[in-house]
């Protein structure tokens, strides 16, 4: 790739020609491709939010960034979503707290640097504090315990604390204990620390989603997928095949994705040939219930299409009645209830059809 120097980018911005060309025909190219960016980074934060809302690797992961040794009956889901003034939404990608205490484990999902990213965590943390203040005095405040896992290609980069992005009006740095100071700071899990072995080989279905974030393209992530499969459990097996909807959604069509899934399953060819009769059975019966109700409807709604069609005929006939006698279009308005637009409109029809009647 080519890297211009300030003086070739300062010409470029100074014609205004090239300016115009760019905002014309390279604009429309950068939209597209912000456009698909963010619906695939969307499509990775599911992955994410899917498995890490199975307790049991949500707990796995926080024990192990947090050292501590919880259990999967130890915590809950929380409410992600808080209302701001003017009715603006913020949401955090998971939260978790402990049961009977007011300890919360907030866990955000980043494709990329994110410079801003301290700052949104003590955003995170101070709404929900304020879901549950102290009443009084000998009642403590919550503790809110942060975490963003980093699943970009580049070494992440961004401040780690709060502090570390402010002012210091000493002009001295602070050195920040995250055992004294969790306000506003967070623990990071970074793709870019492991190796690709290291990640198929953890216990851990998070990390063997990691895994599968390394991979370049579609035909790598295939064959990459054919391992992870070789190293779950049955119980896992349906998080997983989720997992590879999440992914190949848009690259594949759905029915060769499941096609797919049926022959990672480790059952077996004949187990995987049941299996892929059943899901073609079951594409096969939700098609010909659709069908049907399809025709149900259809009936129905003609019916009803048809009784509808034969009122507005009545009122044509009487609008056109009203008209010959010389009523006035006020008048056939208030008498047939209809709107002065629809009589004119059918006086029209009237007027047409009677020439056509006086040319014959």
């Amino acid at each position: 790739m080519y890297n211009f120097t300030h003086e070739e980018f300062k010409k470029i911005i100074e014609n205004e020609d090239l300016r115009n060309f760019i905002v014309k025909e390279v604009r429309p190219y950068i939209d597209e491709y912000e456009k698909q960016k963010t619906k695939l980074d969307k499509r990775h934060d599911k992955i994410f939010k899917n498995i890490l809302s199975k307790k049991s690797e949500a707990v796995n992961f926080i024990n192990k960034k947090f050292s501590l040794n919880l259990k999967p009956e130890d915590i809950e889901s929380y409410d992600k979503e808080f209302r701001k003034k003017g009715g603006r939404v913020l949401e955090a990608d998971i939260i978790y707290k402990v049961k009977d205490k007011k300890v919360f484990f907030l866990i955000e999902h980043q494709t990329k640097n994110d410079y801003h990213i301290a700052f949104k965590v003590l955003n995170y943390q101070i709404e929900v504090m304020r879901t549950c203040e102290a009443k009084d005095i000998e009642e403590k405040e919550a503790l809110v315990l942060a975490a963003v896992i980093h699943t970009g290609k580049d070494k992440w980069k961004a401040k780690r604390s709060i502090r570390e992005i402010q002012e210091d009006i000493y002009n001295r740095g602070f050195k920040i204990d995250f055992d004294i100071e969790p306000l506003g700071t967070y623990m990071l899990e970074d793709i870019n620390d492991y190796t690709k072995e290291e990640l198929l080989e953890s216990k851990s279905l998070l990390y063997k989603t990691m895994y599968l974030e390394k991979v370049k393209d579609t035909k790598e992530f295939i064959d990459s997928c054919k391992e992870v499969f070789k190293r779950i459990t049955k119980e896992e097996y349906k998080i997983m095949s989720e997992v590879v909807r999440i992914a190949l959604s848009g690259n594949m069509p759905d029915k060769e994705i499941e096609e797919f899934i049926v022959k990672l399953n480790k059952k077996g060819e004949k187990n995987m040939l049941a299996l892929k009769e059943t899901i073609d059975a079951e594409f096969k019966m939700h098609k010909e219930i659709g069908r049907k109700e399809g025709e149900e409807m259809g009936l129905d709604l003609g019916i009803r299409l048809g009784k509808e069609e034969g009122k507005r005929e009545e009122k044509r006939i009487l609008v056109g009645k009203l008209i010959k006698k010389g009523n006035s279009i006020v008048e056939i308005a208030e008498l047939v209830e209809l709107d002065k637009e629809e009589i004119m409109r059918i006086k029209k029809e009237i007027e047409k059809n009677k020439k056509k009647k006086e040319q014959k």
